[in-house]
């Protein structure tokens, strides 16, 4: 018998059996993971050489760490948050 439950990933709604939730959980933790590091990594470069961060999209529905990173990267003060 397969449960089936309903999650919202990445904008995309999903209809997973019981056993897969685990596994989409840790799918999209780590594609956030990377959005976080990647916003971390770059942003100051960016900003130092004049460019304008900016992005679109439900920010609201990223994790609370990836909310503040973006704010910060779009604010022009990442340095200052690291």
């Amino acid at each position: 018998m397969i449960e089936a439950g309903l999650f919202r990933a990445a904008s995309v709604l999903v209809l997973t059996p019981a056993g897969e939730r685990d596994e989409i959980n840790a799918e999209v933790s780590g594609l956030f993971g990377l959005i976080d590091g990647a916003v971390r990594q770059y942003t100051d470069e960016l900003i130092s050489e004049g460019v304008r961060v900016r992005v679109i999209g439900r920010l609201h529905e990223a994790p609370p760490d990836v909310q503040r990173s973006i704010r910060a990267a779009e604010s022009g003060r990442a340095r200052a948050r690291a």
